[in-house]
C-alpha cells in the first residue's frame, strides 16, 4: 500500500505541474522530457499552451516590441524539404496577420515568422510543401508551384547591392538582385545579419567563356547568345571530361569565317548593320554549336530554355552521346536535384526572367550552403541558404560567380539533365 500510495502521490505531482501550473515552472530539460518530440506532439503542445508559447519568446527576444498572437487559427500537416532530406511537419497559422510556423521533430521551427498573413491565405491545395532553402509550395494542377512564383519578383524581394564592387568586384552601384557575386561568404554574412557557416559544398572543375569573345556579330554588345554559350559550356564540361570522342577545349579553329561557315546567319545580320567581332579563335565543338544554330534557329538572340536543351541534345548525339533534359519551370522545388547532379559530376542549368540578369541562361557548375542556428526557450530553427556556381558569359576571364538561389522569387527554370 505504502509503494502506490508513493507512485499515486508522484502521478499527482506530474499532472499538478503540467496541468495546474501550465508548465510555468518547469525547466527546459523537464518539458523536452514531458513533450513528445515528434513535430504533432509538439505543436499540440505550442496550440494547447499558447499565451506560454508566446510569453516566453517575447522573454528571449530583443525586438522592441513584443508579438501580441493569441491563438492558432489553422493548421496542416506539410512536406518539409531540409536540403534533400525529406520529412513530416507541421503547418501553424497564428491569427490576424500575427505570423504563422513549420514545427518539426525535435522541438524544431522549420520556420518561424510574428508577423505577416500566411503564405498559403487563399490557395487551397491536397499537399503543401516547405523548402529550408526557397519557401512555401503547393500542389497545383497535378505539380508543385512557388507561392513566391505568383509575386514575379518585385523590389520587395531583390536584395539592393548598395556597395556591388564588395561583392562583385566592379564598381556598379545600381546592381540589384542576387547575381554576379563573386565572395559569397562576405554576402551571406552581410545579407542576412551574420553568423553563418559553409556547409555542404561542392565544386567542377569547368571552363568558362565569355558571351562577348563568342559573339560573331556585334551592335551595342554580344550577340545575345546566353541561350546556346550555356549549352556549349554544358557540352565542353562533358567533352573533356566524359566523352573523349568530342573535340577537347584545346581543339581550336585559328580563323572561323561565318560566311562560309554559317552563311544564314551571315547574311540575316550583315543585312541588319551588324559588324563583325575581330575576335573570332574559336573551339571546334563551339563551331559545332554555332553550325547548328545557323541550320535551326537561324538567329542568335532570342532562344528559349527548351531550345538550349534541344541544342545539348542535338550536338551530343552527332557523336553517339544521348542527353535527355528536363526543363524544371517550378524551380524551387529542383534546387536538391541540381545539387544532387554536382555531386554525382553533372552540371545543370539556371535560367532567370528577372533578377539581376533579366532573362538569361548560365550553366551551373558548382554550389554552396550556409547555415545557422538560433533557438529560444526550449526551441531551435536551423536557417539555410543556397547558392550556385554558375558560369553566366559576363566575366572575361571566364571566372565562377555565384547566385544567391534562398534569395531569389519570380518565373526562372533549372535544367537537369540524364547523361
Amino acid at each position: 500500500m505504502r509503494i502506490l500510495g508513493t507512485f499515486f502521490s508522484i502521478i499527482m505531482a506530474l499532472v499538478s505541474m503540467l496541468n495546474g501550473l501550465g508548465f510555468q515552472d518547469a525547466t527546459v530539460n523537464n518539458l523536452n522530457t514531458y513533450i513528445a518530440q515528434d513535430c504533432v506532439s509538439v505543436a499540440d503542445f505550442i496550440e494547447n499552451n499558447f499565451e506560454l508559447f508566446v510569453e516566453e519568446y517575447n522573454n528571449s527576444s530583443d525586438e522592441d516590441e513584443d508579438w501580441y498572437a493569441e491563438y492558432v487559427e489553422n493548421r496542416f500537416i506539410i512536406t518539409v524539404n531540409e536540403c534533400g532530406n525529406e520529412y513530416k511537419g507541421v503547418f501553424l497559422d497564428f491569427d490576424n496577420d500575427n505570423g504563422y510556423a513549420v514545427v518539426g521533430d525535435d522541438y524544431n521551427l522549420c520556420d518561424f515568422k510574428t508577423q505577416g498573413e500566411s503564405p498559403y491565405l487563399d490557395i487551397v491545395s491536397d499537399s503543401y510543401c516547405y523548402s529550408v532553402v526557397c519557401g512555401y509550395c503547393y500542389l497545383r494542377d497535378g505539380e508543385y508551384v512557388s507561392v513566391n512564383e505568383e509575386n514575379n519578383a518585385d523590389e520587395n524581394f531583390i536584395y539592393d547591392n548598395v556597395v556591388a564592387k564588395n561583392y562583385a568586384g566592379h564598381e556598379d552601384k545600381n546592381v540589384k538582385g542576387c547575381g554576379r557575386i563573386e565572395d559569397p561568404d562576405q554576402y551571406v554574412n552581410d545579407k542576412y545579419d551574420g553568423g553563418w557557416t559553409l556547409g555542404r559544398n561542392n565544386h567542377l572543375n569547368m571552363q568558362g567563356y565569355a558571351q562577348w569573345y563568342l559573339s560573331c556579330y556585334i551592335k551595342d554588345g554580344s550577340e545575345g547568345n546566353c541561350w546556346f554559350v550555356s549549352a556549349y559550356h554544358v557540352l565542353q564540361y562533358m567533352a573533356d571530361v566524359y566523352w573523349k570522342n568530342m573535340p577537347q577545349r584545346y581543339a581550336m579553329i585559328g580563323y572561323y569565317n561565318p560566311q562560309t561557315r554559317e552563311p544564314t546567319l551571315y547574311a540575316k545580320y550583315m543585312s541588319e548593320g551588324y559588324r563583325l567581332n575581330d575576335s573570332r579563335t574559336i573551339t571546334e565543338l563551339y563551331a559545332d554549336v554555332r553550325k547548328h544554330i545557323n541550320e535551326r534557329y537561324q538567329q542568335v538572340d532570342e532562344g528559349m530554355i527548351w531550345d538550349t536543351s534541344e541544342i545539348i541534345e542535338y550536338v551530343a548525339r552527332q557523336y553517339g552521346h544521348y542527353v535527355n533534359s528536363v526543363e524544371h519551370i517550378a524551380w524551387g522545388l529542383y534546387t536538391d536535384t541540381a545539387t544532387k547532379k554536382i555531386d554525382s559530376g553533372y552540371p545543370v542549368l539556371w535560367s532567370t526572367s528577372n533578377d539581376t540578369y533579366g532573362s538569361h541562361t548560365m550553366a551551373v557548375c558548382g554550389y554552396k550552403y550556409y547555415w545557422k542556428t538560433t533557438g529560444w526557450w526550449i526551441f531551435k530553427t536551423a536557417s539555410y541558404k543556397l547558392f550556385f556556381e554558375i558560369k553566366d558569359g559576363w566575366v572575361g576571364n571566364g571566372a565562377s560567380r555565384y547566385y544567391d538561389i534562398s534569395g531569389h522569387a519570380g518565373f526562372s527554370a533549372i535544367i537537369s539533365l540524364e547523361f
